[in-house]
């Protein structure tokens, strides 16, 4: 845990609940939360080290109906990286 956990926690759960549905589009909107700055859910810091935020994934397992769905967003899920998807047993 890092000591700013918590505080993002918070905002995901603030952003998330008043989603009917939630599927890929709304975790990549969610991801890319700077609304805390440097220290937000979609991690970034100005001209030094520390902890960012490289890439996202989100996994969807729809069960034998829809089967595994995965999207790997390459970099910060807002800045229009290269997106890679997985499907499986549909």
């Amino acid at each position: 845990m890092w000591p700013d956990s918590f505080p993002r926690l918070s905002t995901l759960s603030t952003l998330l609940e008043n989603e009917r549905e939630i599927g890929f589009e709304t975790f990549r909107t969610v991801l890319s939360d700077r609304s805390l700055g440097e220290k937000g859910i979609c991690r970034h810091e100005k001209g030094g080290e520390g902890i960012v935020t490289v890439f996202m994934i989100a996994v969807r397992n729809g069960g034998e109906e829809q089967g595994v769905r995965a999207e790997i967003v390459v970099g910060k899920p807002d800045e229009g990286g290269e997106k890679i998807v997985f499907e499986f047993g549909e």
